[in-house]
């Protein structure tokens, strides 16, 4: 089984630089080893109104077209004449390509995992399915084995499981660790806000408060963050993070994956 590098940029749409608020309109997904490259627009293009009902439509179809032209190259056969594909193979295929975009629309920093021949295009999927969140119906959304997957993958690839450890926090007389990972100042748990089995994500819920208040080994001092799969503008989301500060007295945060490992890659942990 092959390892490969796996390079990707999330396209946000930012209406107003001065507010500096920004959604995320697709992702740029690129595997030098196998000449691969492939732009994924956002398909909600209702939430793109809902967040700016000043937006041109047309504007912005013309825009994701054109980045889909320009990235998607699924096998070498897709190369043209024009040689928009001629540095596919280099590590900075898309930040040459992107680095035009700062305005309206900007590309994130470039974020690197390691995958394998095997997994590539579960990765591929798994990114798609994290950045592009509201792409898919409620019930079919990311799963808490895949938050808990990107993120020990992310970790792992960010050289940081000497900052990030697996948590060995238990209570008195259950063997289950409380906390997936751990840091000297934080806990971390991840969770998936399933609307299929909203009743098993308020059992867990009821668990974890369990867990926190009558645990007498938690170090209070520590920020417990809860890492999920969705935002603030989701009901659930506003829900949970309700429940959780109302029953466990200590730091709660509720973040997104995306966000979370935004968070970590700038060494913020």
């Amino acid at each position: 089984m092959t390892n490969k590098e796996l390079l990707f940029s999330v396209a946000k749409y930012t209406p107003d630089l001065i507010r500096d608020e920004s959604i995320n309109i697709g992702i740029v997904i690129h595997v030098p080893d196998d000449s691969f490259s492939l732009f994924v627009p956002t398909k909600n293009k209702q939430r793109i109104r809902s967040f700016d009902d000043e937006y041109d439509p047309e504007y912005m179809n013309m825009v994701l077209e054109s980045l889909e032209f320009e990235f998607n190259n699924m096998t070498l056969d897709d190369y043209s004449a024009d040689n928009r594909f001629k540095s596919i193979n280099s590590v900075d295929y898309i930040a040459n390509k992107t680095k035009y975009y700062a305005n309206e629309l900007r590309f994130s920093k470039i974020q690197h995992m390691i995958t394998s021949s095997k997994e590539t295009e579960k990765d591929i999927k798994d990114l798609i399915d994290t950045y592009l969140y509201y792409d898919k119906p409620k019930n079919k959304r990311i799963t808490k084995r895949q938050v808990t997957s990107l993120l020990k993958k992310r970790i792992k690839n960010l050289n940081l499981k000497e900052h990030i450890k697996p948590s060995d926090e238990k209570t008195k007389y259950f063997d289950t660790p409380i906390f997936d990972f751990e840091t000297p100042s934080t806990y971390i748990k991840t969770m998936a806000l399933d609307y299929k089995r909203e009743t098993s994500l308020f059992d867990e819920l009821k668990q974890s408060i369990f867990d926190v208040t009558l645990s007498d080994k938690i170090d209070t001092d520590k920020t417990i963050n809860f890492v999920v799969n969705n935002g603030p503008d989701d009901e659930l989301y506003t829900k949970t993070k309700e429940i959780l500060n109302y029953y466990i007295r200590t730091d709660v945060k509720l973040v997104t994956l995306a966000d979370y490992v935004s968070q970590i890659e700038q060494g913020i942990f």
